[in-house]
């Protein structure tokens, strides 16, 4: 794991391939926080619906 303090050692770490790998997984992150609070929503809405009262059939 690199800390990088300056644009210098930005760049080395760029030339590495390394902060790319750092860059890739934040953006899949990212992908996965918004599927997650996608489905939480529908979901919620889901139980939502069930809990509604219905009409008495008969």
């Amino acid at each position: 794991m690199w800390a990088c303090r300056d644009d210098g050692q930005i760049l080395d770490a760029l030339r590495a391939g390394q902060l790319g790998l750092f860059v890739a997984v934040d953006h899949f992150a990212d992908e996965v926080g918004a599927d997650v609070r996608a489905f939480e929503e529908e979901r919620a809405a889901f139980v939502s619906h069930l809990r509604e009262p219905r009409p008495a059939t008969g």
